[in-house]
């Protein structure tokens, strides 16, 4: 009996599994995956409330490692400015309000630095945190270069994850690689709190 059910279920895996070859096959016969569609999409993915990791792990199975490495981090920045852009947009309506706020005002003070680590700490959202650097006056250049290089280790660890999906050997690089960057994040907390 117990044959049986080991039978189906790794009948029903199987299954699992060729459906998701279907979808990937079916992602990159229309070029769903391009960089162009990544762009685009990366532009409207925070107004669908789609987590930036979601766009990344599609990457990591759709691309090679050093192309996802790549496209994870350009795809982050777009969004960034997307998200930033409109939360100018509509700032001057706050602007009144948001200006006696001591927490902005110190922000804004540190700019590259504060939003750099603030993205290498994972410690906010994502999205939120772009919103946050929209309202404040801290240059769009400044903030797309701190978010760049910020969710830059992020993007390594993504493309690693894609070496250990196509070839097992290569999960034992990601273990170094998560320990060290979670050495990075604690690091970097001790800094912000300081």
């Amino acid at each position: 009996m117990d044959s049986i059910l080991y039978a189906n279920t790794g009948s029903i895996l199987n299954l699992i599994a060729s459906y998701l070859a279907l979808i990937k096959n079916y992602i990159l016969h229309y070029h769903l995956t391009s960089p162009g569609w990544i762009i685009i999409f990366s532009v409207i993915r925070p107004f669908l409330l789609v987590p930036i990791s979601a766009l990344a792990i599609i990457i990591v199975f759709t691309h090679r490692p050093l192309e996802s490495v790549f496209l994870i981090n350009i795809a982050a920045a777009v969004s960034t400015v997307t998200v930033y852009s409109s939360s100018k947009l509509f700032s001057s309506r706050l602007e009144n309000r948001w200006a006696q706020n001591k927490l902005l005002q110190k922000i804004q003070d540190y700019d590259f630095e504060t939003f750099f680590l603030a993205r290498l700490s994972m410690l906010f959202h994502f999205d939120l945190l772009s919103a946050v650097a929209g309202v404040t006056k801290i240059p769009l250049l400044t903030f797309f270069t701190a978010t760049f290089w910020g969710f830059f280790p992020e993007s390594i660890i993504y493309g690693t994850l894609s070496l250990s999906v196509r070839n097992t050997k290569f999960f034992y690089v990601l273990i170094p690689v998560l320990l060290l960057y979670y050495t990075v994040i604690l690091l970097v907390r001790k800094r912000l709190n300081q």
